[in-house]
């Protein structure tokens, strides 16, 4: 029995011996320590880590390669737009000149209206299927980001003094203004356009009451500071409209209960032609009565739904037939004053993303109506988002270059179709992947058609690279600019100046976008140099430890293989013995 169990004992080590001698022949021939797992447990989870960060920064680094060739691709566009540009200033100069003939200027404007549409093929260009240009992230991101609204420290901040109004300093250059002087004092020069002022003069002169109080400062009256009139200022000033000859009421209001609407503006709107009678603007006094804190913004508001209606197709504003767009209405009146209070009394100082995906979420399609504050404050940050948007096509002037184009419009009598918010995207704003209303909300709500890129994967922790969304440069209202006449040749050169402005900026900022990219691989590239010389110090094996152990493996094994062998010999002899 003894001889038995020896036996089977060194079968055991015989067996334990020839595993540690495959592992250390694999080691020796692949250089690397094939069971680190079961030698060193720490090292092996290391390696393993090291092996996944290697691995995820390695795709990393093909994906900003990948960036990179499309910025280059974005750079030789816009270099061909700035040369077609050029082209077009040269001629826009030859057809100034007052002694060509009609037919002569004809010719140069074919040419110049070709190269226009040359522009416009450019700003739909691709790259491996995705746009060359498009429009800057919206979204949380523009509510967050410096580039954007920088909430945090902007809006979130309670002792910022800027309102968020257009003529702000977050939105428009200029001084803070505080919410007490965001619309200035008017004077007594009443708004002609009132229709019943003598009425109500008459009806609230020498009274004390709080209609009366509205009345005087509504309209100047009797040491008021006159809002109508500062309103209508402000609404002109800040978007170009002006107060048209359509004669209004106003109405102070003493019966309605408390609680209900403060203030509102009442048109009737013509359905063949979409033009609005502005009938009368309500102040209901239960709710408005002084002293109301934000009065002056109150009438402000107001009188920007008034001037809307009567200087634009207000029964279509976007130009389709069917949207009210009641966000773009409620926008601009929000904007006129600020939103910014509004806003942070939903969100908070810091809000998460979550909190300010709701609340942009709020606007829905646009065209629900408006009745709690979530709308108005989303409405305000749309209108921001597209002020911005307007300012990133190269009209520094933002919201005002389009509501005085759709004055222009209107006045000239283009009908709704031409001059609505989609014929405005599609004439100034295609380069930035806008052509109708619905895709400028899904953009406002869910960022722009260049989200994708303009925050690659930076590495394998998960960071992103912050990029400049890059805009094409078109020059789509060649009915405003065209070289058919000496004063429109003039006017489109100081476009084309412009145009080659935005260009140089555009162009500046592929620069950057290439230099963020190429520093991030170069860092990337060092990282997986340093992490494959970790990694290969881990698990790469001691060839003189290997040859020891194998050596020493050897000699156990023949040693138990010989020990095996005499065993049996022993065996066969004692049985041998045993019967015979």
């Amino acid at each position: 029995m003894k001889i038995t169990a020896f036996s089977y004992q060194n079968s055991m080590h015989h067996k334990t011996l020839s595993t540690r001698h495959d592992a250390a022949v694999s080691n020796l021939s692949s250089g690397n320590i094939a069971n680190l797992s079961q030698i060193d447990g720490g090292a092996f989870a290391l390696s393993e880590r090291l092996q996944n960060s290697n691995t995820i920064n390695q795709a990393a680094m093909t994906n900003l390669q990948n960036l990179v060739s499309f910025s280059h691709a974005q750079s030789d566009t816009l270099s061909s737009a700035s040369e077609i540009l050029n082209r077009m200033n040269e001629l826009a100069a030859l057809a100034s000149n007052g002694l060509l003939s009609d037919s002569d200027r004809m010719n140069y404007n074919k040419e110049f209206l070709e190269l226009s549409s040359q522009l416009s093929d450019q700003a739909t260009s691709k790259f491996s299927g995705n746009h060359l240009f498009g429009a800057n992230s919206g979204g949380v991101s523009f509510i967050k980001e410096s580039s954007g609204l920088d909430y945090t420290n902007k809006i979130g901040v309670v002792s910022d003094p800027d309102t968020g109004s257009v003529f702000g300093s977050d939105a428009g250059g200029g001084n803070d203004l505080l919410d007490s002087d965001v619309i200035p004092d008017g004077d007594n020069s009443y708004a002609s356009t009132i229709s019943n002022f003598a009425a109500l003069n008459s009806a609230y002169s020498g009274a004390a009451t709080p209609a009366a109080s509205i009345f005087r400062d509504l309209f100047g009256e009797g040491g008021g500071v006159g809002w109508l009139k500062a309103a209508e200022d402000a609404v002109v000033s800040g978007f170009g409209w002006t107060v048209t000859n359509d004669a209004y009421d106003v109405e102070i209001d003493e019966s309605a209960a408390e609680g209900g609407t403060v203030a509102y503006v009442s048109s009737l709107v013509y359905s063949g032609t979409h033009h609005a009678d502005v009938q009368k603007l309500v102040i209901e006094v239960n709710d408005f009565d002084p002293p109301y804190i934000s009065a002056d913004r109150i009438i402000a508001h107001e009188i920007v739904h008034a001037l809307h209606a009567q200087n634009t197709y207000f029964g279509d504003i976007t130009g389709d037939g069917k949207s009210s767009a009641t966000w773009l209405k409620e926008g601009l009146a929000e904007f006129i004053h600020g939103g910014d209070s509004r806003v942070r009394a939903h969100l908070g100082s810091n809000p998460t993303d979550s909190e300010i995906q709701s609340l942009l979420d709020k606007i829905g399609t646009g065209n629900e109506s408006w009745s709690d504050s979530e709308q108005y404050a989303s409405a305000y940050l749309a209108v921001r988002f597209l002020h911005s948007e307007i300012k990133e096509c190269g009209f520094s002037d933002g919201i005002k270059h389009m509501t005085s184009w759709m004055k222009t419009q209107f006045d000239t009598g283009k009908g709704s179709t031409a001059s609505g918010f989609n014929a405005y995207l599609s004439n100034f704003m295609s380069s930035r992947g806008y052509s109708t209303n619905d895709e400028f909300l899904d953009a406002f709500k869910n960022g722009g058609e260049t989200a994708s890129y303009t925050s690659p994967i930076a590495n394998s922790s998960g960071a992103t690279l912050s990029l400049r969304g890059i805009s094409s440069i078109t020059l789509s209202a060649t009915s405003s600019y065209n070289l058919s006449s000496v004063s429109l040749a003039n006017k489109t050169l100081t476009q084309i100046a412009s145009l080659i402005e935005c260009v140089s900026c555009e162009k500046a900022k592929v620069g950057s976008n290439l230099s963020t990219l190429e520093n991030q691989i170069e860092m990337l590239t060092s990282i997986s140099l340093n992490q494959d010389a970790a990694y290969s110090k881990l698990t790469s094996s001691d060839i003189a430890k290997e040859k020891t152990e194998l050596s020493k493996i050897n000699i156990g094994m023949n040693f138990y293989l010989t020990a095996q062998i005499q065993a049996q010999n022993i065996s066969r002899n004692v049985l041998s013995i045993l019967f015979n």
